[in-house]
């Protein structure tokens, strides 16, 4: 993605140090419900009281705003809706730019994300393990993916470049999916390696993920910060 900004990871400034941490400490954190996700790199995020994804600030100047209805969720990118995303039983099964459909969704009796079709009519089918996807082809590529044994959570999913890219690189998209099941479950576990592309993971002292890293595209990197919740998701 070009608007993918690269640091070093020396120049951390959350105010928090790194450690190896141990299963147990991620475990703890990732089984833990009372933290949500504030900034992902240059994004800031903010919640309803519903704790739903409500709104995106960038760096850039791009902001994302989220508007909830009962089978849809409409994305503004800068006050116009580009975005409308149509759900079935919770789950997104189509998304549209502009009145043209983008993209639909295809989900098992398990909700897991089984198959994409994009604006090209290409089928990206996924396959699935143990609660872990691990698999993803269509004509064109074969894609494999390896977990760790850390616990995953809610908010460290989906990232383009870096780990499950699921709609064309189109970056509103990843963080509603990061913040929510709206693509059905997320793998039980963080991710290792992505089509033979290690991924590599940071915590702060207090066990939670602070940074996710990958040798592809040139060693990019995101970095994380989280904040208390008041109320549970």
């Amino acid at each position: 993605m070009s608007r993918i900004v690269k640091r070093v990871l020396c120049v951390l400034t959350f105010g928090a140090s790194l450690i190896a941490c141990t299963k147990s400490d991620i475990e703890y954190v990732n089984n833990s419900s009372n933290k949500r996700l504030r900034k992902i790199d240059d994004s800031t995020l903010y919640y309803d009281n519903q704790n739903r994804l409500s709104s995106v600030y960038r760096t850039d100047g791009v902001d994302y705003t989220y508007l909830y209805e009962q089978n849809n969720i409409f994305i503004k990118v800068d006050n116009e809706v580009l975005y409308e995303c149509r759900l079935n039983d919770g789950l997104i099964v189509e998304i549209y730019y502009e009145g043209y459909r983008e993209e639909r969704y295809s989900y098992d009796d398990k909700r897991q994300l089984i198959q994409r079709i994009d604006r090209n009519g290409i089928k990206h089918n996924y396959e699935w393990y143990n609660g872990n996807l691990v698999k993803e082809y269509c004509e064109y590529y074969t894609r494999t993916y390896e977990y760790t044994d850390i616990p995953s959570s809610l908010g460290i999913s989906y990232f383009d470049d870096i780990l499950l890219d699921i709609c064309n690189d189109v970056w509103a998209i990843p963080l509603l999916a990061n913040s929510g099941e709206y693509f059905g479950v997320h793998p039980q576990y963080l991710m290792s390696n992505y089509d033979g592309y290690q991924i590599s993971w940071s915590f702060h002292d207090n066990g939670y993920v602070s940074a996710v890293s990958s040798a592809l595209e040139d060693d990019v990197h995101w970095y994380l910060k989280w904040e208390k919740l008041a109320i549970s998701f």
